[in-house]
Formats: structure tokens, C-alpha cells, sequence
């Protein structure tokens, strides 16, 4: 296939990533909470330092990342981050036709390639957030595929590669770092060389571990273990690597006598752990099939050529990657129960490549008429892909446009001198007044002092001395408490900015009497 093919056909998959982006941030202008933890975070970094940082945000390197690229490229720290997410989709976009390249170049699967990352609703609904997963897919992705390219014709540079991007994506989440100790284990798996040559390609993936662990042999001679703890939460990790796997079944015990002290009836106690256990599969499974979407997992089942894809060498580098996901997958919900469907975003990403093939097949056996069941559904695939195409193009839904609104209205009305509260982190980072108060509750480790928003006891007046006075109320929940507001300020709104139940009333205190 000649190269200008496959460039136009990346060209036009950036092109259209950007515009999906561009959709998405334009229609949700508001960053999520843990956004103001990033920004925030970063905003410190170029101020006081690292420590300063790491206080507020213990993995701070992607707002660091953000902090470096708004001071290279001098645009605002909410611009760089919406900015590097046009980098981190896009590239996420053209790694996953790369990386399906990898098993073949037939034009007809790039193309069904290209269509199922830019519609692949589960991963472009995020592609308006600002969060450290956008830059730990990309490096996953992009560590996958060298991981495979170097499975396929081992070479020192695609090594040096893979090691550096797992070590990025390890700074932007920490499960990173598990791939970069236990992915160069597949080589003994999936290598069918003599043990000596496989050895070989083992202390090539592993050159960066090697150099690292002597750095840290040489700091710990140099300046005792004692000194350690000052690498941060990388000393952590350290320190979890031989603790985490106890650490994980000693909570799932925890958890198991949990349910049968106390939910389980007396004659089913016994089975406890097989309870926990069922439950925690039950939910993994429904999390992964939200992540990846029906309509793919009914295309899995028409992957004629998923035998041979997973018997290739690099096949096999795939299938690794997606158990070593899982284990990670596994120990994390023993520590911590805590189930998110975006932690099952990079499995899906890796299975949506044998998606891929079995939309090829099932459209093939469609066009030939080799049964009058592909009669059926294949059309009800391309339905399915329509309405996530849809999806992926028009939002629905509230964006909390009314939070930008009152921001931006401070903004323009409110003098560098005026001091602000709020009970909202996205109105306080919107007006740009530095001397805001009451935003950091429930945002920066903060969860209750005098400067708090308590709704049921207004009394506190914790926006004493400031001049304007900004809360987000939601109407539905706490009916009475704008009313209330007004008899504890003294005074009516001046401006008010609502979105279906929530506002943003905004009060100026020096029109009070």
C-alpha cells in the first residue's frame, strides 16, 4: 500500500478528531472537579516548586506536563490542557490504525479502523475532559504498539521506545509502572527463540529499569535508605510492590467477613467469599461491555481471523498486555472497591482492534449473501454504529453552562481588588480574582472550616469581608435556600444564571444597605 495513502488517511483522522473535539469542549465549557485539581496543582508548581505541588496533588506530573507546555507555548493553564487534549486524542486515534496496520494492510480494515476510534463513543465522551488518563491512554497506546513492533523485528530503538513511553504513562498513573515490570516477561511467552535469545530481548526492554535500579543502588549508598522517602510517592510505590498483593487480599477478607456478619443470611455465611468473588466479576464484566459498547461486542463474535491475530507473535503481545490490564484491574478493585468504567477504557481500546476485523468479516459475508442471518444483522450493526456515530457528534444533556456564565460575568464586572466568595471551584478559576475564599472546600483537601458553605447554618457567614458572594444552588434539592440567603445577606441577587434546577446566584455585598 503506497505510504501517501496511509498519511491522507491519518491526515483526515486528526482533522476529524480535532472537530469532535472541538464539538465536545464547545458544548461541556465547564472542567470537572478533579480539573481544578490539575490546574491548581500546576498553577502551584510554577509558583512554589514541587513540594508545594505534591502537597496539594500527591502524582502531579500530568499538571506539571500542563505547567512546562503554558509556559512554552504561553497560553493559559485551562487553554494548554483543552490544547494537549487535541494532541492526546488525535494521537490516540492514528496509534489505534497503527497499531491495526500491525496485523494487516488491507485498505478496507484501515478504513473500518478509522471509523470505530472516531465514533468509539466510550472514549470520545471524555475527550472534553481535562484528566491524567487523555495522556495515559496515549502512552499506553503508544508503548503498545512499540511493544508489538518490537515482538514482531526486536530492535534496540523500538525497546528504548517502549520502555520510555511505559515510564511516561506510569508518571501520568501509576498502574504504567506495573506494564513496565511485567510486560517484558511476555517475551518468555510469546518468543519461540532459544531461552539465550529470548534472555537477550528481556535485558533490552529492560534498559531503562536497569539504569533506573542503579541510580537508586547508587542514592541508597550514597545517601542512605533512610533517604528514600524523599522521592515521593514513587517511594511508595516502592514500598507497595512487595505489600500491595497482601494488602489486597487482606481487604477482600475484611470485606468477606463484612458480608457475612452482616448482609448474608446465617445459612449462606460460608459462601461469603464466593459471594465477593461472583459480585466483583459481575461487576468488572458489566463495567468492560459499558466501556466497549454492544454493537463491538456483537462484531467480536464475527472474528474469523482473531485465531490467527492472536497466534502472531505480536497477537499474542496484545492478548498479554490485555492480562496484565486485567490483573491490575483485579488488585486494584480488591484494595479499594471502587469501580470506575474509565478505568476500563485501555481493555476496550485493545479488544476494539478484533472488533475491527469481525465488522470486516460480517460485512464481507453481507456483500457475498452467505447467510440470510448476516442478512440481519449486519444492518443492525451499521444502526448501532449510526447511533453511536451520533453520539460521538451531538451532546445532549446539562453542561453547566450557567457556572461559566456567572464566572465570566465576574469577570468583566468585578475589579483585580474585589474579593470573592463561592462554594464553586469552576466560578472562583473562571472570574481570575486571586482573592477568592470558601472554593477550596471539598476541592483541595479541605473538607470543613470557618470559611465553609453550610446551608444549614447560614449563621456562620463565612463570606464576611468579601464584596461579591457567589453560591450554586440547586433548586430541586434545597427549595428554601435561596429565600434564605437573601434574609442571611440582607439583600436580593444581582445576577442569576441557571440550567435546568442549578444557579448561580451572584450577590454584591456592597449594595447591602
Amino acid at each position: 500500500m503506497k505510504q501517501q495513502k496511509i498519511y491522507g488517511l491519518y491526515f483526515f483522522v486528526i482533522i476529524l478528531s480535532f472537530v469532535i473535539t472541538s464539538l465536545s469542549i464547545y458544548y461541556y465549557p465547564v472542567f470537572s472537579s478533579d480539573t481544578l485539581y490539575y490546574l491548581v496543582t500546576a498553577q502551584t508548581y510554577l509558583q512554589q516548586g514541587f513540594h508545594a505541588a505534591e502537597a496539594i496533588y500527591p502524582w502531579p506530573w500530568y499538571s506539571i506536563l500542563i505547567a512546562y507546555a503554558a509556559k512554552i507555548l504561553h497560553l493559559s493553564l485551562l487553554h494548554t490542557a483543552y490544547l494537549l487534549n487535541y494532541i492526546f486524542f488525535a494521537g490516540i486515534s492514528i496509534l489505534f490504525i497503527s497499531l491495526v496496520r500491525s496485523f494487516t494492510t488491507d485498505w478496507l480494515v484501515l478504513l473500518a479502523a478509522a471509523f470505530f476510534i472516531l465514533t468509539f463513543r466510550p472514549l470520545t465522551k471524555y475527550s472534553h475532559f481535562i484528566l491524567r488518563d487523555n495522556p495515559y491512554w496515549f502512552f499506553m497506546m503508544l508503548s503498545i504498539y512499540c511493544f508489538v513492533r518490537y515482538m514482531k523485528q526486536p530492535g534496540w530503538w523500538l525497546a528504548l521506545g517502549w520502555s520510555l513511553t511505559t515510564f511516561f504513562a506510569g508518571l501520568m498513573r501509576m498502574e504504567g509502572w506495573f506494564f513496565l515490570l511485567l510486560a517484558p516477561w511476555l517475551v518468555f511467552l510469546v518468543s519461540e527463540e532459544r531461552l539465550l535469545k529470548r534472555l537477550g530481548h528481556f535485558l533490552q526492554l529492560n534498559c531503562l529499569m536497569i539504569i533506573g535500579g542503579l541510580v537508586l543502588l547508587s542514592y541508597f549508598f550514597l545517601f542512605g535508605s533512610h533517604q528514600l522517602v524523599y522521592l515521593g510517592k514513587f517511594y511508595n510505590f516502592l514500598v507497595a510492590l512487595p505489600t500491595g498483593g497482601g494488602f489486597s487480599f487482606n481487604t477482600a477478607h475484611i470485606k468477606t467477613n463484612q458480608l457475612a456478619s452482616s448482609i448474608l443470611p446465617v445459612v449462606s455465611a460460608g459462601y461469603a467469599s464466593l459471594f465477593l468473588l461472583a459480585g466483583l466479576i459481575a461487576v468488572n464484566i458489566w463495567l468492560f461491555f459499558s466501556a466497549l459498547s454492544l454493537v463491538h461486542l456483537i462484531n467480536l463474535f464475527y472474528c474469523n481471523k482473531c485465531g490467527v491475530i492472536i497466534r502472531s507473535k505480536a497477537g499474542l503481545a496484545l492478548i498479554g498486555y490485555i492480562a496484565i490490564n486485567c490483573l491490575i484491574l483485579i488488585l486494584f478493585s480488591l484494595q479499594t472497591f471502587n469501580f470506575v468504567p474509565r478505568y476500563f477504557q485501555l481493555i476496550a481500546l485493545l479488544v476494539l482492534v478484533f472488533s475491527v476485523f469481525g465488522f470486516v468479516h460480517l460485512y464481507q459475508s453481507w456483500q457475498n449473501k452467505r447467510t440470510k442471518y448476516n442478512k440481519i444483522m449486519f444492518p443492525l450493526v451499521i444502526f448501532l454504529l449510526l447511533i453511536m456515530t451520533v453520539g460521538s457528534l451531538i451532546r445532549t444533556g446539562p453542561n453547566k453552562a450557567f457556572v461559566y456564565q456567572a464566572g465570566n460575568w465576574l469577570q468583566q464586572h468585578a475589579s483585580a481588588s474585589d474579593k470573592l466568595y463561592t462554594n464553586s471551584g469552576q466560578i472562583a478559576w473562571f472570574s481570575k480574582l486571586t482573592n477568592t475564599v470558601g472554593w477550596q472546600c471539598g476541592y483541595i483537601g479541605v473538607v470543613n472550616d470557618s470559611t465553609c458553605f453550610i446551608p444549614a447554618n447560614l449563621n456562620t457567614k463565612p463570606w464576611s469581608g468579601n464584596r461579591f458572594v457567589v453560591i450554586v444552588i440547586d433548586q430541586k434539592q434545597t427549595p428554601t435556600l435561596a429565600s434564605e440567603l437573601n434574609s442571611s445577606l440582607g439583600t436580593q441577587p444581582i445576577k442569576t444564571f441557571c440550567e435546568r434546577t442549578k444557579c448561580a446566584v451572584i450577590y454584591d455585598l456592597q449594595n447591602t444597605h
